[in-house]
């Protein structure tokens, strides 16, 4: 276990699983079905893929995940702040079709899932704390502690309209998932 003075906390594989679903998962979400947007039960589709919960990817780095998964059977995802992850559970890699916003959910492809198992996580880190070896299954545009900041930026300044500043001074999480 690390730890570090911003309260680290990583865990690596273990043999008993939570299934601890977020209590979003009891919500409506949106899918693409034969091509059309369709509201769904999230807690089904959970079911139906196997997991616990999602990973969702804008299409480019969805895809860029699939070709590490397929070469190095490992993937590195950042996010900010906390997650809910838990490691030794299976999640699905899944692909956003429209992004959100506050009033709906964004619409999601799930035909294309990639199953994966949470092996690691680091939560709650400062940039600082993420070491150059972090990156080496991460996506080929996160390869480095200024390209992580950036690729922060460009993820949430928008979508959780946040200013640049408000993004470098949270904390992010790292969590890594290997092709189950």
């Amino acid at each position: 276990m690390k730890n570090t003075e911003n309260h680290t906390k990583e865990t690596e594989v273990s043999t008993e699983s939570t299934k601890s679903a977020p209590e979003s998962v009891d919500q409506v979400g949106l899918a693409l079905v034969d091509g059309q947007e369709r509201s769904i039960q999230l807690r089904e589709m959970m079911v139906k893929l196997g997991v616990t919960w999602t990973v969702r990817l804008h299409p480019d780095d969805f895809l860029q995940a699939q070709q590490i998964l397929d070469s190095e059977k490992t993937f590195t995802h950042f996010n900010l702040g906390k997650t809910i992850h838990k490691v030794g559970e299976e999640y699905a890699l899944v692909k956003i079709v429209k992004s959100g916003a506050s009033d709906r959910p964004p619409l999601i492809d799930y035909t294309q899932a990639v199953s994966v198992k949470c092996s690691r996580v680091l939560d709650e880190v400062s940039y600082l704390d993420i070491s150059s070896s972090d990156y080496r299954f991460s996506l080929p545009n996160i390869q480095s502690r200024s390209e992580l900041e950036r690729a922060m930026c460009n993820r949430y300044c928008s979508v959780r309209n946040l200013t640049e500043t408000a993004v470098l001074n949270m904390t992010v999480t790292l969590t890594e998932f290997k092709l189950s």
